[in-house]
């Protein structure tokens, strides 16, 4: 469903799956850093290419990147 949504800087999301990783690089072989659960908000810091995007957890203030159709 994410497909169809457009991310923006600043916007604020939250996570509809089980669990999203953060990772250190916008690749899915990068360094795990941490992660985001059902239901936790997170803050779009910044769009990266394809379909990554690096969000801050605000339950926990890490940030990191993420595909976005994950959340």
């Amino acid at each position: 469903m994410s497909n169809y949504l457009s991310f923006l800087p600043d916007m604020l999301l939250q996570c509809n799956t089980p669990m999203a990783p953060l990772r250190a690089n916008p690749s899915e072989t990068a360094e795990l850093e941490s992660q985001i659960l059902y239901g936790e908000s997170a803050t779009v810091l910044e769009l990266g290419q394809k379909d990554w995007i690096r969000i801050r957890n605000e339950d926990d203030k890490y940030d990191g990147w993420t595909d976005k159709n994950i959340l």
